[in-house]
């Protein structure tokens, strides 16, 4: 596990971030988990859109660019549902819904 900060103030946004860069790992996500504790999420890379199938949880989903910029959010998405991203998106953070936000333009990394 790592962190997720925000990298222009260096402050943390996730205190545990699970990387989903392989395919197995990317094709698995969230699937199957009842739950994803406050402060946690999975960053999703590379990727251009989700789906929420066989989830038992809603999440806040975060669109990011090549810089690692948010560049789109949705909030709640329940489970069962296909989610488009924007145009230029090349990874995803999925997080708990309503616990943590991360506003559009914040661009962040991993430390």
């Amino acid at each position: 596990m790592t962190n997720l900060i925000n990298a222009e103030t260096g402050e943390t946004i996730l205190a545990e971030l699970e990387l989903a860069r392989s395919f197995w790992k990317r094709f698995v996500g969230l699937m199957f988990r009842k739950s994803l504790p406050i402060g946690c999420g999975i960053w999703i890379e590379p990727c251009k859109s989700i789906h929420t199938m066989w989830m038992r949880m809603s999440i806040d989903v975060h669109f990011l660019d090549g810089n690692n910029s948010v560049i789109g959010v949705r909030k709640n998405v329940r489970p069962w549902r296909v989610v488009l991203a924007p145009a230029n998106t090349t990874s995803v953070l999925e997080i708990q819904s309503s616990t943590i936000e991360i506003p559009v333009n914040t661009r962040v990394e991993t430390v």
